[in-house]
């Protein structure tokens, strides 16, 4: 069984034809029957149904498929360590939400020279599954589990958001708004590391919080602007919000950045330098500069 043979047969699964599989490959339509052919002799079944509708993998053909996408991404990763170890420099690969990666990472890549090629955006719930996908590094605000190698890279200040006529009647004339008197608000809260920060300090407040949970941070400030609610999160205003930053007893609430990676990848050296230099460019040129430390 050679790697090219679980390729094809991944396309063909993939695009229901071999025609369609023949053309994302680049190859003859031929090339791919026989390859389809020949995996199908050397395991001594079939692999797919083949209808007038087009090709369906059997029982075998899932259990294959399945198991190969582990195999293939050794394949890409022997070949990574060889290349960045021996020709070229590290070409990585960043998973983090969307708000991360297009209002820092994407920065942080234009101003330095990083080794950062690609990014792949997910909610933070899918991040650290993805580690064993195929991408090399996460960033967001979840801290990293006990088996991850990681660290911290920077703390993002918490801010409510809303027109400035909503946030003066909720919390008046004021240079940060005390949390405890956002309790008959509903307050708008990106599901990220930033929805348990807030929980974990509402549990202490003698009044309940109002919470109303959404995806991504954008979301919470356009349905502030809607009137919907006061967004709570670490993203800079927009949509011509005003925000004052969020303060728990009179400390201020901030959520922690933190990077992760897999301890046994083969650049987990270069992934620590990758954070570091994050890191620092937070630091020193991120919007959130003053809020680093």
């Amino acid at each position: 069984m050679e790697r090219r043979n679980l390729e094809y047969l991944r396309a063909v699964a993939d695009h229901g034809s071999v025609s369609d599989a023949a053309l994302r490959l680049s190859v003859t339509q031929p090339a791919v029957s026989k390859q389809i052919q020949r995996l199908e002799r050397e395991l001594g079944t079939r692999l797919f149904y083949r209808t007038p509708q087009g090709m369906s993998l059997t029982a075998a053909g899932e259990t294959l498929y399945r198991l190969s996408e582990r195999i293939l991404t050794g394949f890409e990763r022997m070949e990574s360590t060889i290349r960045a170890r021996f020709v070229n420099r590290p070409a990585f690969r960043v998973a983090a939400p969307a708000t991360t990666a297009f209002a820092l990472i994407s920065p942080f890549m234009a101003a330095t020279d990083s080794s950062i090629v690609d990014l792949a955006i997910m909610p933070v719930g899918e991040m650290d599954s993805a580690l064993d996908a195929g991408v090399d590094i996460a960033i967001s605000t979840v801290p990293p589990p006990h088996y991850r190698e990681g660290m911290p890279v920077g703390r993002l200040p918490l801010s409510v958001q809303a027109p400035a006529d909503v946030l003066e009647r909720a919390f008046g004339a004021v240079a940060a708004a005390d949390l405890a008197a956002a309790s008959k608000e509903l307050l708008i809260v990106p599901q990220t590391g930033v929805h348990r920060i807030v929980e974990q300090a509402a549990a202490g407040l003698p009044s309940p919080l109002r919470i109303r949970p959404v995806s991504v941070g954008t979301a919470a400030q356009a349905m502030a602007v809607r009137g919907q609610g006061i967004a709570l999160l670490a993203e800079q205003p927009t949509y011509g919000l005003r925000s004052l930053p969020v303060a728990v007893r009179g400390e201020p609430l901030s959520a922690g950045l933190y990077a992760s990676w897999d301890p046994r990848h083969f650049a987990s050296p270069e992934l620590r330098d990758l954070a570091e230099d994050f890191s620092r460019w937070f630091a020193e040129d991120s919007p959130w500069r003053s809020a680093a430390h």
